[in-house]
């Protein structure tokens, strides 16, 4: 009987404990997740300290106006007729964006020619201005005049222009200024933002609406008239966009951040002096303020990663390989000052370089499948990029310009390699610490199996339910996108709508079943017994999601962590960390009250006495009433 006795209390201390431990796991599970965000939103790039300028070369450009169209896709500018007009006087192509793809981070990429993990504006919230270089900083430092039109958040990225009208101000307004300064002709370099074609994709339903074609060739009229100012036998215009869209508005998605292709690819436009006619191969967002710099005869910011798009421009054979060489010379010194912030003992100095015949380039490193020893490659990479760049300067004065072309991209792409290498070494030294987050989860449910072979097994197959009804839900009943295209605001709605909502119509789906299934065996046993098996019903089928969320919130702190460091992750992996981490969080009240519900809602009151007869024992003759 004492056995018994303490089975059962074993059973109600469970029937406490799990529900409280589920919500705690759900606490832990929104901490993570804030502070996640929150880290995204403070990113800071890796401190590289101060670097030393750029050489100044020669113009090509009387003046350079660049017109960011906020939003716009590339198959939409073919729409748009002055663009499209453009294509055939001048050169045309197609950039990929970089991640995140919203706006402030894709103005910070036209301003620096970095990417967002180096410039370190990577959410529209992110506070202040940059850290480093960038297109309008280097051409003041140079002696030119610089003029900006666009909206807030390209001020906070460069706060020192010379002239222009920045905030949250209508197209036509920002235009107008615009127009009026590029007829009085005092500016040497000149941005121009236009963002109604973002807004009405935004607001209107997505990049299939009509008021977004409409907008796009409102704005396509003004570029017509900006042009109208330039002479473009001496000057250069450029259209290009900060990001794409969505083909809708994904049912309250902002239509753009993610990873999609009708998102990270925006079209690149150039006519005017020095460039040639025709498609030129497809390039980078970044590659555009190094190309920009070049047509001015200025250094690109000091921490850009872009090339010049030389397919873009006509110029001499030696023009060409003296820019080349300069710019080559930035890259490396950047990433030198990159690796030797990551890894300073992997970094030797540059004097003690020897220069050594140039040998085929290595394939690129990657940052995402393999240990450190397997993509480093040779252990003084940075060694073999200033060897071949001493080698392009040394062709350069002997005037074998193209030879001293080639070699300047090769120590170019060394360089590269070596900071995706030094890249990998920190991410990985950083992971192996956190296997104990993957490893440990992954046993004790080896072992649970083992030992309960039977209801672990039924557990999972729960889980694994609920997780292919969830996603079925999100991608096919709402039609939702896994990326961060989805996010208009991180709102509570937002949230609720996006992660909440479609977890708690799984879940419905896991308990209606398992009730279903219990209800007969409750019934079957009656009084505790049965109700104290519903409720374990209950508390198994909630439990469920938890075991397969928790293995991919197990694998997410392995590969990311609780916290961002001075590195980027990957964004398809940490989208789904935060979609199981958000999963966690809305199913904890659930945990906490489903029991609970179900105990009281199966309450049975007790017969109510009656008077019964019962045979008097050892006589013949009946019993009085029992009371």
């Amino acid at each position: 009987m004492g056995e018994r006795r303490t089975g059962r209390n074993w059973r109600w201390l469970l029937l406490v404990l799990v529900p409280l431990l589920l919500l705690g796991t759900s606490v832990g599970a929104a901490v993570v997740a804030l502070g996640l965000q929150a880290d995204l939103d403070a990113y800071r790039p890796v401190d590289v300290g101060p670097l030393a300028g750029g050489e100044e070369s020669a113009r090509l450009a009387r003046r350079v106006v660049v017109v960011v169209v906020d939003g716009l896709r590339v198959d939409m500018s073919r729409q748009m007729p002055f663009v499209e007009s453009l294509r055939g006087r001048g050169a045309w192509s197609i950039l990929t964006t970089g991640q995140p793809s919203f706006s402030k981070p894709g103005y910070a990429v036209l301003s620096t020619g970095t990417w967002q993990e180096y410039h370190g504006v990577t959410m529209n919230s992110h506070p202040g201005h940059v850290d480093v270089e960038t297109i309008f900083s280097v051409a003041r430092q140079t002696g030119l005049r610089t003029a900006l039109f666009g909206y807030t958040y390209w001020g906070e990225i460069n706060p020192a222009v010379d002239e222009g009208l920045v905030g949250d101000y209508p197209d036509h307004e920002l235009y107008a200024r615009a127009r009026a300064s590029l007829e009085a002709g005092q500016s040497d370099l000149t941005y121009v933002h236009l963002s109604a074609a973002d807004t009405a994709a935004h607001e209107g339903g997505g990049a299939l609406a009509q008021e977004y074609l409409e907008a796009a060739r409102e704005i396509d009229g003004m570029i017509a008239g900006l042009a109208s100012c330039l002479d473009l036998s001496k000057d250069v215009l450029v259209v290009t966009a900060d990001h794409g869209h969505l083909d809708r508005n994904n049912q309250g998605g902002s239509g753009h951040g993610g990873w999609e292709p009708d998102v990270t690819t925006v079209p690149l436009v150039m006519v005017g002096a020095g460039v040639r006619q025709g498609e030129i191969p497809a390039g980078r967002q970044v590659d555009v303020v190094p190309t920009v710099a070049t047509l001015l005869g200025v250094p690109a910011p000091a921490q850009s990663l872009g090339r010049v798009l030389w397919g873009a421009l006509d110029v001499p054979e030696d023009v060409r390989a003296d820019k080349e060489v300069k710019r080559a010379a930035q890259l490396v010194a950047y990433a030198r000052a990159y690796v030797a912030a990551l890894s300073p003992e992997t970094v030797r100095p540059p004097e003690a370089v020897t220069a050594t015949s140039g040998s085929p380039p290595e394939q690129a490193a990657t940052t995402s499948g393999a240990p450190a020893e397997q993509v480093a490659g040779p252990p003084d990479r940075l060694g073999e990029a200033t060897a071949v760049l001493e080698q392009a300067r040394t062709r350069l004065s002997e005037s074998s310009y193209a030879e001293a072309f080639a070699l300047a991209g090769e120590s170019m792409a060394r360089a590269e390699r070596a900071m995706a290498a030094a890249r990998s070494r920190l991410v990985w030294g950083s992971r192996w610490p956190r296997l104990p987050f993957l490893l440990v989860p992954l046993v004790i449910l080896g072992l649970l199996i083992w030992k309960k072979r039977g209801a672990l097994l039924e557990m999972l197959a729960w889980g694994v339910a609920y997780l292919v009804l969830y996603h079925v839900f999100y991608a096919w009943v709402f039609g939702d996108t896994y990326s961060l295209s989805v996010f208009p605001d991180g709102s509570l709605p937002t949230m609720w709508r996006l992660f909440g909502l479609p977890a708690y119509l799984a879940l419905t789906i896991i308990l209606v079943v398992a009730l279903w299934r219990g209800t007969a065996t409750s019934r079957a046993e009656g009084g505790f017994s049965g109700r104290q098996q519903l409720v374990w019903l209950v508390e198994k089928a909630v439990l469920a999601p938890y075991v397969v969320l928790g293995l991919s919130v197990a694998a997410g702190l392995f590969v990311i962590g609780a916290e961002l460091g001075s590195y980027l992750p990957p964004f398809r992996l940490n989208f789904l960390y935060f979609c199981a981490l958000l999963q966690l969080l809305w199913l904890g009240p659930v945990a906490l009250l489903g029991p609970l519900v179900t105990w009281l809602t199966t309450a049975r009151r007790r017969p109510t006495s009656r008077a019964v007869s019962t045979p008097a024992a050892d006589t013949g003759q009946a019993s009085g009433p029992v009371r």
